[in-house]
């Protein structure tokens, strides 16, 4: 399983924990003003976005338009059904506009 995330997470410490739950860091890599990013770098940094991309404007419009940031529920059944209802409306959601 692959973990998809943004320069933010490039520090060692991040991807020690990352990698300590099984998941292959795929991390956008950083430059500094001392060590500017190669164009191979900036190659690898724009197809890794890309893919996180989709997902983050996914849950951007569910975290804006659903107020589904915070979730109020007790147990975790009911916290993945609440998950799971808030992805199929997202799905219901997006299926309009795809037909629009």
């Amino acid at each position: 399983m692959e973990f998809l995330a943004d320069s933010a997470y490039s520090g060692q410490k991040h991807l020690d924990i990352i990698e300590s739950f099984g998941m292959k860091p795929v991390v956008c890599e950083k430059g500094t003003a001392k060590t500017p990013l190669t164009e191979e770098q900036k190659q690898n940094n724009r197809a890794k976005s890309k893919r996180r991309c989709r997902i983050e404007h996914i849950f951007g419009f569910i975290e804006n338009s659903m107020g589904g940031s915070f979730v109020r529920c007790i147990g975790l059944k009911r916290t993945a059904a609440y998950q799971w209802l808030t992805m199929f409306a997202y799905n219901l959601c997006r299926q309009v506009q795809l037909q629009v």
